[in-house]
């Protein structure tokens, strides 16, 4: 499970303070632009067969490959499609960067056979993504309408929680294609959830101010 943690407003962190996952999570403002047109490949995490039995080890290969959105198509064999900016290699070091072992081999793959290429593309829900984006960004929705209507005080609570919820939902997405997930709902939650942050710090700006903390206004 990963917890984020509001800093300032705009600005997430891992609970933990992982460098990595932090700076993931803190660039959520970004995130639709990591993406690229998916060419149909795919990249390949093997796992079988590492000489390791630490529970602890387990656990960190899986929240990295989570993280980055990974599925299990046989075992011992995670994939994701390549459509991360810059591909493998990227996508190889923030999964190290992120915990997965080094004996874990990561590397393209392409020409899988029909049957294959059809059981991997089925690895996702698309429609329970969907409906995530379309939950999350709702609540953004709801969120904005009710904010000039509460007092200071209560609206800093509301723009800290949702806004918390959207960017827990951005940074876990696993940022899927078309072909297996529509991108615009995912591109739409994110846009939305610029504006909400835009209007979140308005109310945050006397707080900071009077603690010292610096305020950006947008």
């Amino acid at each position: 499970r990963v917890l984020v943690e509001r800093d300032e407003p705009g600005s997430y962190l891992l609970a933990a303070g992982a460098p990595p996952v932090s700076r993931r999570v803190g660039g959520w403002s970004s995130a639709d632009a990591h993406t690229l047109r998916w060419s149909g490949s795919w990249v390949g995490v093997l796992l079988h067969g590492l000489p390791r039995t630490d529970r602890r080890d387990r656990r960190s290969d899986a929240r990295a490959l989570a993280f980055l959105g990974f599925a299990e198509l046989d075992p011992g064999l995670m994939i994701r499609p390549d459509n991360l900016r810059g591909g493998v290699e990227q996508t190889r070091r923030e999964l190290r960067e992120l915990g997965l072992a080094i004996e874990a081999r990561v590397f393209g793959l392409g020409s899988l056979d029909e049957s294959c290429e059809a059981r991997a593309r089925r690895l996702w829900n698309g429609s329970a993504i969907t409906r995530a984006h379309r939950v999350a960004l709702a609540q953004l929705e709801r969120s904005v309408s009710r904010l000039p209507r509460l007092p200071r005080r209560a609206a800093m609570v509301e723009t800290f929680l949702v806004g918390g919820r959207a960017i827990r939902q951005i940074a876990l997405d696993p940022r899927l294609p078309d072909a297996i997930a529509p991108e615009a709902g995912y591109r739409t939650l994110v846009e939305a959830m610029r504006e909400y942050d835009r209007a979140g710090r308005e109310y945050w700006r006397d707080f900071m101010r009077n603690h010292g903390a610096p305020h950006r206004s947008s």
